[in-house]
């Protein structure tokens, strides 16, 4: 769930998770993604133990990882936020000009209303 190559944090396999304490979940399974149903690679129940969790899937925008996460009293983060700061930082290199993230994110919100 979370990258190797960030200092102080490890790959976790979802069965690994009982009994363990962790600051952050990264999901970057396609798990929860618009199509494959509504789906968590976490049981909820074990959710709490995290103080953030992150889910980069952006479509939908709030997943059932996310919404089981705020239930649990987790601060969250939507994959359209990586998504919105992917396509800014790809802008304002090709461009050099300041991306206006808050009108992109606004937008990507809009087209994925149902």
């Amino acid at each position: 769930f979370i990258s190797g190559r960030i200092p102080y944090a490890s790959i976790v396999h979802p069965d690994d998770l009982h009994g363990s304490s962790y600051d952050c979940l990264i999901n970057t399974t396609p798990l929860g993604m618009k199509g494959l149903g509504n789906a968590s690679p976490v049981p909820p129940e074990l959710l709490g133990q995290f103080t953030m969790v992150m889910d980069v899937i952006y479509n939908p925008p709030v997943t059932k990882l996310l919404g089981d996460a705020v239930a649990r009293g987790c601060a969250t983060i939507s994959g359209v936020e990586m998504f919105v700061s992917q396509g800014a930082e790809q802008l304002r290199r090709w461009t050099g000009m300041k991306p206006p993230e808050e009108l992109m994110r606004e937008t990507v919100l809009e087209r994925l209303k149902p």
